[in-house]
């Protein structure tokens, strides 16, 4: 009686590890194709940030772009600030953005992105434009307010806790 069982034990286990993908020729990776001729070559890379950045990333902190100078967010947002702050991308090509109380909708701000290299070209929905930057060594979004160079403002963005 233990013979059959043994070998039903021996042939299963044989059955698996013929199944298993480092056996199996066709589960290597094969390496990916190059860019076609209408694809700029960069274009794979885009869609690399695109998808690394979709999701919330929670303000961190600010600084003065010219001088480094950290500069605390509540005297950038006042009090409000208590209640986060956060930039929003979706695989579609939209974001939202709010920072402390908003009219009641956290997407009280919104429009559309574009990926070029690491680089994130925002463009709200009443024709203002900005731009961020993700950085691949640090895992931050800088996100930068030009609305005045000799006071630029640059926020740092952290992945959302809902995000990771």
């Amino acid at each position: 009686m233990k013979k059959p069982i043994l070998f039903v034990i021996i042939a299963f286990i044989l059955s698996l590890s013929a199944c298993s993908p480092e056996a199996s020729p066709s589960a290597s990776v094969s390496p990916s194709p190059s860019a076609s001729p209408s694809q700029s070559p960069d274009a794979g890379q885009d869609q690399d940030v695109q998808a690394l950045i979709v999701g919330g990333w929670d303000i961190n902190r600010a600084e003065n772009t010219q001088s480094g100078e950290a500069i605390p967010l509540n005297d950038l947002y006042g009090t409000g600030i208590r209640y986060g702050g956060e930039l929003m991308f979706d695989a579609e090509g939209t974001f939202s953005r709010y920072i402390g109380v908003t009219d009641g909708e956290k997407a009280s701000h919104w429009g559309t992105y574009s990926v070029t290299g690491n680089g994130i070209a925002l463009t709200y929905d009443n024709g203002q434009t900005v731009s961020a930057e993700y950085d691949p060594e640090t895992g931050e979004m800088r996100y930068y307010l030009e609305d005045d160079p000799a006071a630029a403002v640059t926020e740092y963005y952290v992945r959302g806790k809902l995000s990771r």
